[in-house]
Parts: structure tokens; C-alpha cells; sequence
């Protein structure tokens, strides 16, 4: 008993002594859990309905979706990044606002998908666009009534509830898409799994997560002008890092023909496996915690930096690496003959997606409110795999195409030294000694 109080004094301790340390940890702990859980529920719903629909329908939805979440980043002024980055946690007026805004950018959304929906239809020669993009509309007017106690939680880093309504939210929807394509193997199978699945998460984290905050409609004019503010940079460089990361799809969908695109889809989706994971911690936990040692000094910044970029880079590169060597294999073992060519596709986009999460700082300038700056590194990264693709696609076709984005990725890396240098936090050791691992890997792939 003794020892056990000894224990739980000593626990007591270590939290309050280093509660941004500890928060951190745990707040990875749930975004691993959460997103491992998520994959691992994607994944077995893609083996069951890549076996129930045709390819060309998931590349059809994969353009759809293309389209909506355009429509989402050109509507982006960062709510959700104002939240977290804001030092006060209990500001009725500024969530509220903040809410309201939400809600008016869902509707805007939506509208902008009905007009919409009908003529991009016609630029993509695909008559069922029309009605999939006007539905899939209907996911963003219900996503604007989202809680904002879902940014308080990141901002906390108390992710523990949110985590557990997204693992559940994913199996509804699984359950939904699986059951619609038994039945009724169509298009519409994913597009109901979309809106149903937006619809339960909305409903549960008001539920769960609006303990201390009740939303009302209110707009408080200093609160808006700073959200408009800081966000009107986010906003630009929403609409940029649409093209740098939608451009492939947008490309593709107009050369290749939808089950081509179903097949890249496939690759691209595992191949973004390990980037999501360190966008998704970046988001959850890097943000808050570089927030909270924002006006501390460049050491402890440098200190924090350099922990979190070991531990996420050395996990996230060792998933990356396994798909650049073992690509073709896993393509082969999980999909049938129709997805073969997602082999060669996946190792090409893997390697890439390698260069970029081991480089990965994180939103250092956005934690320090300079949108300025972090607009302008995503408006010349965008031309650099803009201009990467292009020549891919005139030299070598498809396959240009595709290598285009390692090329892209070493281009980029070379731009943000230059920045982050000025921060001291170029920590080019540790950057050299996850290039060297990458070299290894990708000799090692081209000897099996």
C-alpha cells in the first residue's frame, strides 16, 4: 500500500511539475490510437469494397472529393487554428464568434456546391459528378455546426473523448458503405457513408465534449476582425496548398480514365498513410505545444523541436520505408489483379512522402501567428510541384507524373532550410541522418 502511494504521489508529481511534457505524451499516445484504429477500420473497408464496387467508382468519388475539399480550403480562415493559438481558453464571445462564422462558411459551402456541381460535370465528361458533388455538399453544411470544444480539447491537449467519437463515427460508416454496397453496389454506397458518418460526429461531440461552453449565435466585432486577421493569410495559403496537394488527382482525372484513377487512388491512400499520422499529431500536438512555448527562449523552443521531430519522423519513416521497399508485394497480397499497377505507383509515392515526414518542423510560424510567412513557403512549394509535374508529364507521361512528387519533396526541403534557419531550428544532423536511412531503404528496394 505504502509503495502504491509512493507510486501515485510520485505520478501526481511528474504531471504537475512538467504538465505540458506529460499532456504532450498523452495526447500523442491518443492521436497514435485514434488514427492507428481509423487505418486499420479504412482499411478493411477498402479490402471489402474494392471486392463489392468496380474501380472506376472509387476514382469517381476520389474526384468528387477533390472538389469539396477545394471548396473547403478556399473557405479556410484557420477557426480552428485561431482557437488553439489563442492564450485565453474561456472566451464565450470569441467561441461563439467563432462558431457563427463556422456555420456561415458551411452554408456557403454547400450553396457553392450546388452551382458548382453541374458544370464541373461537364469538364470531366462524368453526367454523375452532378448529383454526387451536390449531395457531398450537404457533409459541409453539417460540419459547420461542429463544436468549437473540439479545438479547446487540441488546444488542452485532452483528446482522449474526441478520439473515441472518431474510431466510432468510422465504424458507422464502414458499417453504412458495406451494407449499402452488398445491396445496392453503387457510387452511393460512399457518398451515404460520407454524409451519415459527418452527421454522427457533429451530433456526439456536442454531446460529449460542450460540457463548459453552450453555443449561441453571436458575432462580436473585435473577435471577427481578429479571426479575419490572422486567418486572411490561411486563407491563401488554403487555396495554394489545395493545388500542391490535390493537383495529381485534378491532373489525372482529366488524362486517365476512372478506373485508372481508382487504381492510383489506392496507391496514394496507403503511400498517405504515414504523412497523416504526422499531419494529424503535428495538428493535435505539436501546435498546442509549440503555442505554449511560444515566448519562451529559442533553446527550450530548439529542445522541443528536436524531441517531437526524433519521435515522430523516426516512426512515421519506418512505415514509409516498408511501403518503398515492399510496395508491389502489398499491393499484390491485398488487392486483386485489377489493382496490380498501385504497386509500382505506391513505392514512387511512398518515397516522397518519405523526403517529407522526416523533414517535417511543424507549425512553427502558425504557433507564433506569422501566417505571412507560412502563406508564402506554401505558395512557392505549390509552383515547385506544379512546375516538378508538368515536366514530368511532357518527359515521361504518368509515370512523370508520380516520381514528380520525390523531386518536388527534395526541392522543397532545400527552401525550408533557408527558413528555418533563420529560427535555429534547422537541426541538420537529424535531417542527415534520416536521408541517409531513406538512401539505404530505396537501394535496398531496387536490389529485391
Amino acid at each position: 500500500m505504502l509503495i502504491a502511494n509512493r507510486g501515485s504521489a510520485l505520478l501526481q508529481s511528474l504531471r504537475h511539475s512538467n504538465s505540458t511534457k506529460f499532456r504532450g505524451i498523452r495526447s500523442a499516445g491518443w492521436t497514435l490510437i485514434g488514427y492507428g484504429s481509423g487505418q486499420l477500420i479504412r482499411l478493411l473497408s477498402n479490402l471489402i469494397l474494392t471486392r463489392l464496387l468496380a474501380p472506376d467508382m472509387f476514382g469517381l468519388m476520389a474526384l468528387a472529393q477533390v472538389f469539396i475539399t477545394g471548396m473547403v480550403m478556399f473557405s479556410d480562415i484557420g477557426i480552428k487554428t485561431s482557437i488553439v493559438r489563442q492564450k485565453s481558453t474561456g472566451n464565450d464571445d470569441f467561441l461563439n464568434t467563432a462558431w457563427t462564422v463556422q456555420i456561415i462558411r458551411g452554408a456557403f459551402i454547400f450553396l457553392i456546391c450546388l452551382l458548382l456541381a453541374y458544370p464541373i460535370s461537364l469538364v470531366y465528361e462524368e453526367p454523375t459528378l452532378f448529383p454526387v458533388l451536390a449531395a457531398l455538399g450537404i457533409s459541409a453544411l453539417i460540419q459547420g455546426f461542429q463544436t468549437t470544444a473540439f479545438a479547446t480539447a487540441e488546444k488542452n491537449l485532452s483528446i482522449g473523448k474526441q478520439t473515441v467519437i472518431q474510431i466510432a463515427t468510422q465504424i458507422f460508416a464502414t458499417l453504412v458503405m458495406v451494407v449499402w454496397s452488398y445491396f445496392y453496389p453503387t457510387i452511393w454506397a460512399l457518398v451515404a457513408g460520407s454524409i451519415l458518418s459527418t452527421l454522427l460526429s457533429v451530433i456526439l461531440n456536442h454531446i460529449y465534449l460542450d460540457a463548459e461552453h453552450r453555443h449561441t449565435f453571436r458575432v462580436s466585432g473585435p473577435h471577427l476582425t481578429e479571426i479575419i486577421r490572422f486567418g486572411k493569410w490561411i486563407f491563401i495559403s488554403s487555396v495554394i496548398g489545395f493545388f500542391a496537394n490535390q493537383m495529381d488527382k485534378l491532373f489525372l482525372g482529366k488524362v486517365l480514365t476512372m478506373t485508372e484513377l481508382g487504381v492510383y487512388v489506392i496507391a496514394f491512400t496507403l503511400a498517405q498513410l504515414p504523412e497523416s499520422i504526422s499531419n494529424s499529431i503535428s495538428s493535435k500536438v505539436m501546435m498546442p505545444i509549440y503555442s505554449k512555448v511560444q515566448d519562451a527562449d529559442i533553446k527550450t523552443i530548439r529542445s522541443h523541436a528536436f524531441k517531437m521531430r526524433l519521435n515522430l519522423g523516426s516512426f512515421c519513416l519506418f512505415i514509409t520505408l516498408f511501403f518503398v521497399i515492399f510496395g508491389q508485394e502489398i499491393i499484390t497480397f491485398l488487392y486483386d489483379d485489377r489493382y496490380v499497377n498501385a504497386g509500382w505507383m505506391l513505392e514512387a509515392l511512398a518515397l516522397g512522402v518519405a523526403i517529407r515526414v522526416a523533414t517535417k518542423v511543424g507549425p512553427f510560424l502558425l504557433s507564433r501567428g506569422d501566417s505571412k510567412t507560412f502563406t508564402g513557403i506554401v505558395a512557392v512549394k505549390t509552383g515547385v510541384v506544379f512546375t516538378s509535374m508538368l515536366i514530368g508529364w511532357v518527359y515521361f507521361g504518368v509515370p512523370g507524373v508520380i516520381y514528380a512528387t520525390v523531386a518536388a519533396s527534395i526541392a522543397n526541403y532545400c527552401l525550408e532550410i533557408r527558413i528555418y534557419r533563420r529560427h535555429n531550428l534547422w537541426l541538420w544532423k537529424l535531417d542527415a541522418s534520416f536521408f541517409a536511412v531513406i538512401a539505404l531503404s530505396f537501394g535496398l528496394s531496387r536490389l529485391i
